[in-house]
């Protein structure tokens, strides 16, 4: 979805203006979206949200299962879905971590990134990324404060996920999908939640999982999976081929984290 990330810079970017567009082609070959924990409900209602293969990694939301075929964004650029997943959302900017000049306290800091290639970029007639004194201007602030929160929650998630990890819930599973029309077919590479140790947890793992946060991510994931069936991954009609899909009937999305 990135093509150019590019610090941002007063010196470099100082006549660059901000065009906020519906249009969502940037996203249109994005196959999976990593997902935080507060909005796992709103992904839960539209997506199918599971766990990546690697260890450490963010929940995904499924959007395609046609190679570089994002299923929710249509030929127009339109989003078909009535919630996009903030990963999306907060394109064309990115927060990376800054590995030099560390907070007073020992915090870790993050530089404000750009893709260069974003046609929201525009030398006039929208709102400028910086005022006249150089400071960051409103919409700047404003997505400064987005990603701030997204961050946060983003590490939160994280915790959340090594958690679920370690009670041993995590399994790498191949999921059979039944569309209404057409052949059955397979996802793999990635992980679900085994519904059967899901139901053993002790009580205190248990308590444990729904003060943290976890169990609402847990619940998410299983509400979830319904969209395997009627969501808009699945083909339209019989007729429509999968192009990524194995001769084993198997649809791979383990180098996709």
């Amino acid at each position: 979805m990135f093509q150019k990330l590019v610090p941002l810079n007063l010196d470099a970017h100082r006549n660059l203006h901000f065009d906020a567009k519906n249009n969502y082609s940037f996203a249109s070959k994005l196959m999976v979206s990593p997902v935080v924990a507060a909005e796992a409900g709103h992904i839960a209602r539209e997506y199918v949200l599971v766990f990546a293969r690697k260890t450490e990694s963010l929940p995904l939301a499924l959007l395609g299962v046609d190679k570089d075929k994002n299923a929710y964004v249509d030929d127009s650029g339109a989003w078909q879905s009535r919630y996009i997943p903030a990963h999306v959302r907060r394109y064309p900017f990115m927060f990376a971590d800054s590995a030099e000049n560390p907070g007073e306290s020992g915090n870790r800091r993050f530089t404000m990134m750009i893709d260069a290639e974003a046609p929201h970029f525009v030398e006039s007639g929208a709102e400028p990324l910086f005022d006249k004194q150089g400071g960051p201007a409103p919409v700047l602030q404003r997505a400064q404060e987005s990603l701030s929160h997204l961050q946060r929650d983003q590490l939160r998630t994280l915790k959340l996920v090594a958690q679920l990890d370690a009670a041993g819930l995590l399994e790498e599973q191949a999921l059979r999908v039944q569309p209404k029309q057409g052949e059955p077919f397979a996802l793999k590479g990635m992980r679900v939640i085994d519904p059967k140790r899901f139901a053993d947890l002790p009580a205190n793992a248990l308590h444990e999982l729904h003060r943290s946060g976890a169990l609402a991510l847990a619940h998410a994931h299983f509400m979830s999976m319904s969209n395997l069936t009627d969501s808009l991954l699945m083909p339209r009609d019989a007729s429509q081929a999968l192009s990524g899909i194995d001769k084993d009937g198997t649809i791979s999305f383990g180098g996709l984290h």
